[in-house]
């Protein structure tokens, strides 16, 4: 596999580091969250701003939209969530219940459930719809800084403080495996779409590939020169994102842990990354307060004997 990678927007408007951003369904849109204590809405194409949420009172360290991306939760360090309707500016419902600064926010991809990850050493899981807590799982993160669903809504993935890397049971609240192999906190998780895989990344610098069912390590390799804060596996679980406070963005090879791409050095370390559903374009929140938007193209070499039948060695992903 290769990738061509170009840079082609950098967008400002936050006044602090960005902590989360979303690219909307379609590829036209993007959502980003920051220690401003605002979200913003933004126009890709042209990089004019939409529209700014603003409801939390203090940093708002990150966010997640659900699969149709038409409403999104932020969770802050005032110690709420926030429900958005997309389209609206004013908060639809605040979830109230932890009692330190989240750090984490998922939704499964029914949209019925939000996971939060909080410094009061605690996941919780929420009803959307209701806003009520449906239960708090067991067991002591310290900062659980990342959470994941599994695509079934079964199971959520988490990294925290103390390297603690978890797989928990959504429907008890109970740990169901702990995996052991990161040297320092994991600040990002992200569940693979076979629901056999999960990637982690964190302060030791290491992105690690694990087998869910059995507990061992896949792939392990060093991303970065300095702490991983951001990581996003792709929708086809071909690709995976990443960024660190090295100031730079990369993009691996899920399959193989081979670097597809190394960005030049950055204004300021990265934060938070995501990718588009199609691969097409990638997007970094840096510790500024800016995102820098990347246009990629994906090139995965034909099996020998389709080289030989074509007469060409690459298929281009459009």
């Amino acid at each position: 596999m290769e990738a061509t990678v170009k840079q082609v927007s950098i967008f400002k408007g936050h006044e602090k580091a960005v902590r989360g951003v979303c690219f909307i369904p379609g590829g036209k849109q993007l959502l980003s969250c920051s220690a401003d204590k605002t979200l913003k809405l933004w126009n890709i194409e042209n990089g004019e701003l939409v529209r700014t949420y603003e409801g939390h009172t203090d940093a708002v360290h990150a966010v997640a939209l659900n699969s149709d991306g038409n409403f999104a939760i932020s969770g802050s360090r005032d110690k709420t969530l926030i429900l958005w309707d997309l389209e609206k500016s004013e908060p639809v419902r605040i979830f109230q219940g932890h009692t330190d600064a989240i750090h984490s926010v998922a939704i499964s991809q029914d949209g019925a459930m939000t996971a939060s990850g909080s410094g009061d050493g605690s996941i919780k899981l929420w009803d959307v719809a209701s806003g009520e807590l449906i239960r708090t799982f067991e067991g002591n993160l310290g900062w659980a800084w990342a959470v994941a669903f599994s695509r079934d809504g079964n199971y959520v993935f988490s990294g925290a403080w103390g390297k603690a890397v978890t797989l928990w049971d959504v429907q008890t609240g109970k740990t169901v495996r702990s995996f052991s192999g990161h040297t320092g906190d994991v600040h990002a998780v992200s569940f693979a779409g076979d629901e056999r895989r999960a990637v982690s990344a964190g302060d030791d610098k290491q992105v690690i590939i694990w087998d869910i069912e059995s507990g061992e390590i896949i792939r392990k390799f060093e991303a970065h020169d300095n702490k991983t804060r951001a990581l996003k596996l792709s929708n086809d679980d071909t690709v995976i994102a990443t960024g660190a406070m090295d100031k730079r963005f990369k993009l691996w090879d899920m399959n193989t842990g081979n670097r597809l791409f190394n960005s030049e050095t950055l204004d300021a370390g990265v934060h938070c990354v995501d990718l588009t559903t199609d691969n097409k374009m990638a997007g970094a929140g840096l510790d500024d307060g800016s995102i820098v938007l990347w246009q990629i193209e994906i090139v995965i070499p034909l099996p020998e004997t389709e080289e030989a039948e074509f007469g060409h060695g690459t298929e281009t992903i459009d």
